[in-house]
């Protein structure tokens, strides 16, 4: 039998028009690559990062305007819209001041399915648009077994397909399961063999082979019976996996693949957003005034709305500007809550089956083509009997509140294990895993197991080369082991990666002074300072090598630029004490190093340098107490010894000199 369809034309089936999907959807990418190809040549890809982090928190607000602003959405969700935010709020802060971690895993778990539903969502939203393609569409015809195959919606499968596709090029293809396993152990999690991480990804890959190949036969039967899908939809799929398989092997510095991805997901969310409450604000009264007022086909609306998302994402980070540590984690909570309502939002207000979501799309509504095709498969009668709405609901976030009360009672009690038994456990499970083998040798490089932590960092190098913090922690371990030659390489390896960080450029100016080429260490601390001008480090870094090469003057403007930029910079202050004292400055001497003492009153040099000053000065007494508390710190340094000698000798011949007159 044959049914007849509508002819549609080709425009029908973007979402937006073909300028604005190639822009919004299907090839984003590329200028988000070109991006951040571009920051990576001229040195600003921390700020872009900083863009991109709050460019995420920014597409949290659309969902939040469009549940709480639209008044018929509001109306149908009061109870939801209310209760969500004061259970997910209080539950996230609790968590962070507490410092347990199975809230952040949760968000982490959430967000990934929300990345893969948003996909999904895009996916049916190109085949609902499709619906009523060119063409006659056959009902199934041949075996039994064809025919209940070809029963499975095509709804179904895309989504098994996205889900399959996220985490094979998460999880298997590069393998990011050893953070979330991470984040499993510091919850308290009990210990995983490595076999089953193993057979994890071997079943993972032959389920998506098999169901990529059904798939594929699926699609055939449907375009040999005139069962149009639309083929932007695989441009879509294709592009997107590509994509995420490339993003997610991304390991130069941490976040950067994620941002990179999740900037895409944001600018997609941004754009349907704005298309839906323009849409929705022309056709329906029941929108609400505040809907109706910014979604208006006005330029200058489109920059209020963009600004307005901006604004609130910059808000991710404002516990930068908190030292308190408790304080810290409690605001960082705040941009997880509102994330953790953003997904649970998005779990029900764009649900396209419904006629107002699909007019506002642009869909038609209930069309014999979407039924015929079984893009939207209606809902079981039986169900609604048997199980209400708001137990369905109530169930799901059993999937959220289990977990998280097995985990707050696991790590409260302390079962958590210790973070150096978290990383090797992850590092055995995951050998060829070089974040694994990161985390794992700065935990030992900061335990002082140099050794140990020298091979996972090497580890970690060798299998992901421009891992920058690898490459720049391993270059500190080996200055820090008189390796000047195995250091200094790695801080180049990692300036070729980040040709404008000032830290590394710092560092390598440091192993310079060591080698003793003060050239090319003062070359690359002013380079350093240049590009961080109000860098403490660097600049008294630059003074030593300056005042090294006989440039008092110069050396003593970095030094005293260093002490007022970080006034509690204890070896600055002593360092500006030395330079003084060879420009013949006692007394500003004496005040620095005092000054480096009341901050730091172990710093044997400082109190040594204090001595030999008071000695020029005539203090012998007072300079043999701070040789003596030079001695006490540090037993056997031969400077302070030598020093106290001299100045026992000078008291000693004071004192005859006295007793003779």
């Amino acid at each position: 039998m044959i049914l007849k369809t509508q002819s549609r034309p080709w425009s029908g089936y973007w979402i937006f028009g073909p300028l604005q999907d190639m822009a919004f959807v299907l090839l984003t990418p590329l200028p988000i690559l070109l991006t951040f190809a571009a920051a990576r040549r001229g040195g600003w890809t921390d700020g872009l990062l900083t863009f991109g982090l709050a460019l995420a928190m920014a597409h949290y607000l659309p969902g939040i305007l469009r549940a709480y602003g639209d008044r018929a959405l509001f109306r149908r969700f009061r109870a939801r819209l209310v209760l969500a935010p004061l259970f997910l709020i209080p539950l996230t802060a609790s968590f962070a001041y507490l410092n347990l971690h199975i809230v952040l895993l949760l968000a982490l778990l959430w967000g990934q399915w929300h990345w893969m539903m948003q996909v999904y969502g895009f996916v049916r939203i190109y085949d609902a648009k499709a619906a009523g393609a060119p063409g006659k569409m056959l009902r199934p015809a041949g075996s039994a077994l064809k025919k209940k195959l070809s029963a499975i919606s095509t709804s179904r499968l895309d989504q098994m397909i996205c889900l399959m596709w996220f985490g094979m090029c998460v999880f298997v293809l590069n393998n990011d399961l050893p953070s979330y396993v991470t984040s499993f152990y510091e919850s308290g999690g009990p210990r995983v063999s490595a076999e089953a991480f193993a057979w994890l990804t071997r079943v993972w890959l032959v389920l998506t082979a098999v169901l990529t190949l059904f798939y594929v036969i699926h699609t055939w039967w449907a375009i040999r019976d005139r069962q149009w899908p639309n083929p932007l939809k695989f441009v879509f799929i294709i592009v997107t996996f590509l994509y995420l398989k490339y993003t997610a092997s991304v390991a130069e510095r941490p976040l950067m693949g994620l941002v990179m991805f999740e900037s895409w997901h944001d600018i997609q969310y941004l754009a349907i957003v704005w298309l839906f409450n323009l849409n929705r604000a022309r056709k329906s009264p029941e929108a609400g005034p505040f809907i109706r007022f910014l979604f208006r086909p006005r330029a200058v609306l489109v920059l209020a709305y963009v600004g307005l998302c901006l604004a609130f994402g910059s808000l991710t980070h404002a516990w930068s500007l908190f030292e308190d540590k408790a304080v810290v984690r409690v605001l960082i909570s705040l941009v997880t809550a509102t994330g953790l309502l953003h997904y649970y939002l998005d779990g029900f207000i764009w649900k396209i089956r419904e006629t107002e979501t699909r007019q506002a799309l642009g869909v038609r509504p209930g069309s014999e083509a979407a039924e015929s095709r079984r893009m939207i498969p209606e809902p079981s009668a039986v169900w609604p009997v048997l199980i209400p709405a708001w137990t369905r609901h109530a169930a799901l976030w059993l999937l959220f509140v289990v977990p998280a009360a097995l985990f707050f009672v696991t790590e409260s009690k302390g079962n958590a294990a210790p973070p150096l038994e978290i990383y090797q456990n992850v590092a055995a499970a995951f050998p060829n895993s070089p974040n694994a083998h990161y985390q794992l040798g700065r935990q030992l490089q900061e335990m002082g197991r140099l050794r140990e932590a020298k091979v996972h960092l090497e580890r970690a190098v060798a299998l992901a080369p421009n891992m920058l913090p690898a490459q720049i922690f391993l270059g500190v371990l080996l200055g820090d082991q008189r390796d000047l030659a195995g250091a200094r390489s790695h801080f180049e390896h990692a300036l070729r990666i980040d040709p404008k960080n000032a830290e590394v450029h710092n560092d390598l100016g440091i192993i310079f002074d060591e080698q003793g080429d003060l050239a090319s260490a003062k070359t690359h601390l002013e380079l350093a300072i240049g590009i961080e001008p109000r860098y403490a480090l660097a600049q008294n870094n630059l003074g030593i090598v300056l005042a090294k090469l006989g440039d008092l003057a110069q050396a003593r403007v970095h030094q005293e630029l260093a002490v007022r930029i970080e006034t509690d910079f204890a070896d600055a202050h002593y360092q500006l004490g030395l330079t003084m004292a060879k420009q013949g400055d006692p007394a500003g001497a004496v005040e620095h190093f005092e000054q480096a003492l009341r901050i730091d009153p172990d710093q044997y040099q400082a109190h040594n340098s204090l001595g030999e000053v008071l000695v020029s000065q005539g203090k012998l007494s007072e300079a043999k107490v701070h040789f003596e508390e030079a001695l006490r710190i540090k037993p056997h340094d031969a400077g302070a010894q030598n020093n106290l000698a001299a100045a026992e000798r000078a008291l000693r011949d004071r004192t005859a000199v006295a007793g003779g007159r």
